[in-house]
């Protein structure tokens, strides 16, 4: 479907469901004639944010991941429905948090079309990376800190100054003496 994933669609759960399928068969395939594999399946934008806050499609998504490949591992947003769903259903859960989106007090995030959602300065993007490994907390837009415990750190390639934070990133914890690994293999 035109748009899966990027823009939000209505989609029933059982929609969704195949959608994830259809679109994980077709990526491992992909790999595959690439001579290389799926390890794991991060639902893209609006699909994501849906599944984070909404439990049947989060139930949805787990299962087309699942009916791909129930080996994979599913990427989603700290403390969301998704991550939720897939531990019930048996499917490594990895949390991810945000280096260059502001978060509200309930652990969402601030949705682009607001101002101010977006971390384009690669000095704060680089502290806040610090701030989650090390403290494992988050300031968020409403004022005060809230718990993140996250294995993966997301910064979003489209943005205007994304190889500006990722480098800033990179730079403070190699001072830091933070260690950069893969959470999949």
């Amino acid at each position: 479907m035109l748009g899966f994933g990027r823009r939000e669609l209505g989609a029933s759960a059982g929609e969704v469901a195949d959608y994830v399928a259809y679109q994980v068969g077709a990526m491992m395939a992909c790999a595959s004639a690439a001579r290389t594999r799926v390890r794991y399946v991060k639902p893209h934008g609006a699909l994501y944010h849906r599944g984070a806050r909404e439990p049947d499609i989060a139930r949805a998504i787990v299962e087309g991941v699942r009916a791909a490949d129930a080996g994979l591992a599913l990427l989603g947003l700290a403390g969301s429905a998704l991550l939720n769903a897939a531990r019930e259903a048996g499917i490594e859960a990895i949390a991810e948090a945000f280096l260059d989106r502001e978060y509200r007090r309930d652990g969402s995030l601030v949705p682009r079309s607001e101002p101010g959602a977006l971390i384009e300065d690669p000095a704060v993007a680089a502290a806040r990376a610090v701030k989650l490994v090390r403290q494992r907390v988050v300031d968020t837009v409403e004022g005060g800190p809230i718990t993140v415990t996250a294995e993966s750190l997301c910064v979003h390639g489209d943005g205007s100054r994304a190889t500006a934070v990722l480098r800033a990133v990179r730079e403070r914890f190699a001072a830091e003496g933070i260690a950069v690994a893969p959470f999949a293999r």
